[in-house]
């Protein structure tokens, strides 16, 4: 028996035949599907947000850094000066805004110093943190090289003029 060269019918029509996709992998399923994703995330987050869960949610995480410095040790101990002859203790240690027990950590040393300077009788000072638990401030206090009387006030002048 000879074969002939021709296709049977049932193989032209399975070729001709197109492939039907199942629904899910369709362009408009995908795009039903993301938008729900998103607008669900979406709604989470603002429904979070307005519930005040986030804000629940940062204060315990504070909270619980806080407990884990003060459980490791991270609190202020020791207040070190260097340098101070005219400032008064008082003045210096309102101006550092830090006391016995606070963390070190969440101590602003760049803000202490730039108080600190505003301060007449100090030229300049350093702040730094020690860890685990000293702060440690170097002043370079003015020397007066001269008074100055205006209307009944005295002033001390520095050598710079101020």
């Amino acid at each position: 028996m000879k074969k002939s060269g021709k296709k049977s019918a049932t193989t032209k029509r399975q070729i001709a035949r197109r492939r039907v996709w199942p629904r899910w992998t369709r362009p408009a399923a995908w795009l039903v599907l993301v938008a729900f994703v998103v607008g669900g995330a979406g709604g989470s987050a603002w429904w979070s947000w307005q519930s005040g869960a986030v804000d629940a949610a940062i204060s315990s995480m504070a909270s619980a850094y806080r407990l884990l410095n003060r459980a490791a040790g991270l609190v202020v101990d020791e207040v070190l000066v260097d340098g101070r002859q005219e400032t008064s203790r008082a003045v210096m240690l309102t101006a550092l805004g830090v006391k016995r027990g606070d963390l070190v950590l969440e101590f602003d040393f760049t803000a202490a110093r730039h108080r600190l300077e505003e301060i007449g009788w100090i030229a300049s000072a350093r702040v730094e943190r020690h860890l685990p638990d000293t702060i440690r401030v170097s002043i370079v206090e003015r020397v007066p090289v001269a008074i100055w009387q205006r209307k009944g006030d005295f002033v001390l002048v520095d050598a710079s003029g101020a």
